[in-house]
């Protein structure tokens, strides 16, 4: 009788792991985990019957992971208050980047399965119920931890890059905000308390832009290139119409069916166009989105700059917390966008692209916030919105809690 064959289930994990990594989610499939695990689809499939269970049960393994090296790290703050949270901290500051990448690979994967985010709700709301607390002191703890989601969240994501250095700065700053004695949070939690209307008049922040005549994306732009961020150029419409009409048609076509469902000949029969007109303007799938999302970019950029612009004589932080709040008026809108994001992780073109649209929005927050704030404020909004993303409908971000963690966030760095 032949000896049944056991298949060691981490080894499989591991496999899986590297194939997300290496191809991204939408390459994952269970012959790639097979060839790489060199064994038999139906040896895998006797362990892992689908994908999404392969998926789940690497997101447990990560999250378990991960819960292990955040209590070792808690460890060392034992005598100190909320020591599971700078235990928390302490863990993302010491994850190396491969790690980091494979779980918000692993949270991509899961983004349009809502059921399957429930251990990833879970895990969250967890830690967040212990910070409900609405002292002073506790709002700045939650601020802390929410910060340190968004580095490793943009991060993981490859919307910023950034080195160990830079990182455990930013991780630090997060940690700083433990510690009530210091004058810094004296001002934070005072700002936190004080009513609207006790706060100062903003005034216009200072510019060289002359925006009298000019339309507001040339104001954008300019505004962008004093602030160090080149735009990509576009021109499509009057340099090749046809390119620009297929663009329009893939956008469309994302927006409606995600990116899994972009190809040539999808794009071809929206657009009522032959076939050979879209591979002939882009070669690649990554060619379509590139020019996809440099349209988008420059869409996004003109409606933030003019919403920025106008209100700049506004409180920041109603600002700020108000541009969150817009932003998740339409989560499916704003699905579509982080859609086009997540697939930079998986597609190294699309990164620099990417990474313009992440620099963007950091400049533009320039127009209100001190230029030294603008990344940590533009990485705490980003955190606010993918916890937005992972709710979806199920809860709504209150607005206090936002700008708690804004005014907070800006008025660190005053």
């Amino acid at each position: 009788m032949a000896r049944k064959k056991t298949i060691e289930n981490d080894l499989i994990l591991d496999a899986a792991e590297k194939v997300l990594l290496r191809d991204g989610v939408h390459r994952f499939t269970l012959d790639a985990v097979a060839a790489e695990a060199s064994i038999s689809k139906g040896g895998l499939v006797y362990s892992f019957p689908s994908k999404d269970r392969l998926i789940m049960t690497m997101l447990s393994r990560e999250l378990a992971r991960f819960e292990l090296d955040a209590q070792q790290q808690t460890a060392r703050y034992i005598d100190q208050p909320h020591a599971d949270i700078l235990g928390y901290i302490t863990a993302i500051a010491q994850e190396e980047e491969e790690t980091t990448s494979r779980a918000v690979g692993l949270l991509t994967a899961l983004v349009h399965s809502p059921s399957m985010l429930e251990p990833v709700r879970a895990f969250y709301r967890t830690r967040l119920d212990k910070l409900r607390d609405a002292t002073p002191a506790m709002r700045r703890i939650r601020l802390a931890f929410l910060a340190a989601e968004g580095v490793f969240l943009l991060q993981g994501l490859g919307f910023v890059t950034l080195d160990r250095e830079e990182r455990q700065t930013m991780l630090d700053d997060a940690k700083s905000l433990f510690q009530p004695d210091d004058a810094k949070h004296t001002v934070i939690a005072h700002t936190i308390s004080a009513p609207l209307a006790s706060q100062p008049a903003f005034p216009l922040r200072e510019t060289s832009i002359v925006l009298a005549g000019e339309t507001t994306s040339e104001q954008a732009i300019a505004w962008l290139a004093e602030k160090g961020v080149t735009p990509s150029g576009t021109g499509l419409e009057a340099a090749h119409p046809r390119a620009a009409h297929i663009v329009k048609a893939a956008t469309n076509l994302i927006k409606h069916d995600g990116i899994r469902a972009l190809t040539h000949r999808a794009v071809a029969h929206d657009a009522h166009i032959p076939l050979g007109s879209t591979t002939y303007h882009f070669t690649s799938l990554d060619d379509m989105l590139n020019a996809v999302m440099i349209s988008a970019i420059a869409l996004f950029r003109d409606d933030m700059f003019s919403w920025f612009y106008t209100r700049r004589h506004d409180d920041p932080c109603d600002v700020l917390t108000d541009f969150v709040m817009r932003g998740i008026e339409d989560i499916d809108e704003l699905a579509r966008e982080y859609e086009l994001f997540t697939a930079a992780i998986s597609r190294p073109s699309l990164r620099p692209i990417a990474l313009e649209w992440s620099n963007t929005v950091v400049a533009i927050i320039k127009v209100v916030a001190p230029d030294n704030a603008a990344l940590p404020l533009g990485t705490l909004l980003n955190g606010f919105f993918i916890r937005a993303l992972l709710e979806k409908h199920e809860r709504t971000l209150p607005r206090d809690l936002v700008y708690q963690a804004v005014s907070a966030l800006y008025h660190a760095f005053r």
